[in-house]
């Protein structure tokens, strides 16, 4: 017989408004069910507050479905700045390729989120389609959080810098920035060449899990 756990009003009155979960109050549960509950408790809750205010609230896949930041829940997000038609760009991802890929099999979330420079959607869609890995990005036409993001990072394309008179440009394209869910810079690289990825190897996965969101 399973240990019996009796979940009280209090203790189960969130997870019923923000998941709708009506038949938690005042019931038996075993020690599993009463876990999972809870689980769900601070998953849904986790989701409710996801909101970072520099991205913007629709993340586009390759394949151009949206899906909202609640994704992001739990991974290290790395913004990558980068174009098709940059050839030190062309370089760097088979590089973030193999990260990523690492990542995944050492158990990392890592979410790579694409800010593009490219001259247009559809050269940026076929970047994405044809040498990009499961990204993210923002989307093209949202010129606003493109903008945002090159600003406040200080990552652009040298070409690009007309667009940004009085910004300090910090690094050109190939970049990438680590930030947490306030949209706090954590990590900034210029990765032409990565110096310090090539010098670390995957090891400098363990040192990026420690910003999951």
């Amino acid at each position: 017989m399973h240990n019996k756990r009796f979940a009280s009003a209090a203790g189960f009155t969130d997870v019923r408004e923000t998941v709708g979960v009506h038949t938690c109050k005042g019931l038996l549960f075993d020690d599993d069910i009463f876990w999972r509950c809870e689980s769900i408790f601070y998953f849904a809750s986790s989701q409710t507050n996801m909101s970072c205010p520099v991205l913007p609230n629709a993340l586009e896949r390759a394949d151009g479905s949206k899906v909202g930041q609640e994704v992001l829940a739990g991974k290290t997000v790395m913004l990558f700045f980068s174009a098709e038609w940059c050839p030190a760009c062309s370089t760097f991802v088979p590089i973030l390729h193999t990260l990523y890929d690492d990542a995944k099999e050492k158990g990392q979330m890592l979410e790579v989120i694409y800010v593009s420079s490219d001259n247009d959607a559809a050269q940026k869609d076929r970047y994405m389609r044809e040498k990009h890995g499961d990204w993210l990005s923002v989307p093209f036409g949202d010129t606003e959080a493109r903008d945002t993001l090159k600003t406040k990072y200080g990552c652009f394309a040298g070409k690009e810098a007309p667009s940004y008179s009085g910004v300090m440009r910090r690094s050109g394209i190939p970049s990438i920035v680590i930030i947490n869910q306030a949209g706090e810079e954590l990590v900034h690289m210029d990765v032409d060449p990565p110096t310090e990825i090539t010098r670390k190897g995957d090891a400098i996965l363990d040192e990026w899990a420690a910003h999951r969101w």
